[in-house]
């Protein structure tokens, strides 16, 4: 018989009811003028509500993608009330957090049985940190460890608990649909008019690619540090909510699609269509009727989104870059990228500088917080990964992403949950020459991926959405969907 369950299970209640918690800390804080506070309680707090969750798998992850998109928001408000920190704490907090999967040992192990590919990330990781702690110094390597390795045992964690919790793909797929809906809704205000800590953030950073600190001048990068992260956020939203099962999920696309084209990042763009297509291409018959929605979503999402897209100064900052790409030789940012290829040259290519020598990580080593003039602000994976790794390790990492993505084209077409997972995982990977998606928020997004995409040993959940879909078009939108058996 069918029954009708909770409308989240409530260790996902648990998880919004501890972002709602910091949430207020940080408004209550921020409105008395002790947004500086915020440096010593922030990451405690977070840290000691992960360490609440973690045995509540769709809780914890929900708080953990939470803490993500909006940490970069809250270390502006406290630079605003304070000062222009090079190094803080508050940035540190989802790094440290997302390593907190590892006390989930249940979870993840159940994970790793289900996926051994990921065990052998352990030996270019370790290869690296050796290096790493000889050339870089321990704190600099080990925050590097955790930024690369704890994205990896996040995905692992999400792996084993969907087969330990019924229901979590919908549960934390439709969570990661709101979060990023809400990073949209700032994200527009923000380019309509940014707050006085977006604009010394924007000043201090000294980041030409934020735009400017004006309305209708902004290179919209939402409560994260800048656009790229920002609009792979959106792009892992907006398919998480067309590809939801519940049609008013879709209804959350629109803002998120207006908020990436105003992020300029043409690259996420293309990401968007790369995962799409991606679905499209690996769904196999079962899930036909999945692809068939989808596509037939995607012209009621630009419907919808019109209204925004059709606002002068919105219109004309979108107009303006998708006629770059017909730029062509003029194109600066592309220029300039192809040059860094071109005459790109590794000082250690087969040993490699080792874990700590890019990204954040150089803050740590530099005696002045500041990243390192020649490693640190390289965006690229591929260069980062050669610097860090050694060419020879660079390239067995790089197997071992390929070896689990296309376990996941196999496994991933299973569900909507699986397809979803796919397309995030498929648009991630195609940004790999221009950013960095193994680090950071991109990389728990990668990362998020093929945990909902690789195969578990249950299948109760995809048995009774397939059932679902095999009923008539209309029934699916009928108050009994989504339900499952029981």
């Amino acid at each position: 018989m069918w029954s009708t369950p909770e409308a989240a299970p409530p260790s996902a209640r648990l998880g919004w009811s501890a972002l709602l918690a910091v949430s207020g800390m940080v408004l209550a804080l921020t409105a008395i003028g002790r947004a500086g506070w915020l440096l010593y309680l922030f990451p405690p707090l977070c840290i000691g509500l992960g360490l609440i969750l973690v045995r509540r798998p769709a809780a914890f992850i929900v708080f953990t993608l939470g803490v993500w998109v909006w940490a970069p928001f809250v270390r502006r408000i406290v630079d605003w009330q304070t000062e222009y920190h090079q190094l803080s704490s508050i940035l540190a907090t989802p790094t440290v957090l997302t390593g907190l999967a590892f006390l989930g040992v249940g979870a993840w192990r159940t994970g790793l049985a289900r996926a051994p590919g990921f065990a052998m990330l352990g030996l270019p990781l370790a290869w690296a940190l050796a290096v790493g702690f000889l050339n870089n110094g321990i704190v600099p390597a080990a925050y590097a460890l955790l930024a690369w390795a704890g994205p990896a045992l996040f995905g692992l964690y999400v792996l084993g608990a969907r087969e330990r919790e019924p229901g979590l793909e919908a549960t934390v797929l439709g969570g990661l649909a709101l979060l990023a809906f809400g990073a949209s809704i700032y994200g527009i205000a923000q380019f309509v008019e940014p707050g006085m800590w977006d604009r010394r953030w924007m000043i201090n950073s000294g980041m030409p690619v934020l735009g400017e600190p004006l309305p209708f001048r902004v290179r919209v990068f939402g409560p994260l540090n800048s656009p790229v992260p920002f609009a792979a956020v959106m792009v892992a939203g907006i398919i998480a909510a067309i590809l939801d099962p519940r049609p008013w999920r879709w209804f959350l696309a629109p803002t998120m699609l207006v908020a990436l084209l105003l992020s300029l990042v043409r690259s996420e763009w293309l990401a968007l269509a790369i995962g799409m297509t991606a679905v499209a291409l690996v769904a196999g018959v079962a899930s036909i009727g999945r692809v068939v929605r989808m596509f037939a979503v995607v012209p009621l999402v630009f419907a919808l989104g019109l209204p925004l897209l059709a606002y002068e100064p919105i219109q004309r900052a979108v107009v303006s870059r998708v006629e770059s790409f017909r730029a062509g030789s003029s194109d600066v940012s592309l220029r300039d990228r192809l040059i860094l290829y071109q005459t790109i040259t590794f000082e250690e290519p087969i040993l490699g500088k080792g874990l700590g020598s890019t990204d954040n990580a150089t803050r740590l080593g530099s005696g002045n917080g500041r990243l390192d003039p020649k490693h640190g602000t390289v965006d690229s994976a591929l260069i980062q990964l050669a610097t860090s790794y050694g060419i020879p390790m660079a390239v067995a990492f790089l197997a071992v992403l390929a070896w689990l993505a296309t376990a996941a084209v196999v496994a991933g077409r299973r569900s909507s949950a699986g397809l979803a997972g796919l397309a995030i995982v498929a648009a991630s990977l195609s940004q790999l020459p221009s950013y960095n998606m193994l680090i950071s928020a991109a990389a728990v997004l990668l990362y998020f991926g093929l945990g909902l995409s690789l195969p578990v040993r249950s299948s109760a959940t995809t048995a009774a959405e397939e059932e679902l879909e095999a009923s008539t078009f209309p029934d699916e939108f009928a108050p009994g969907a989504g339900l499952r058996r029981t």
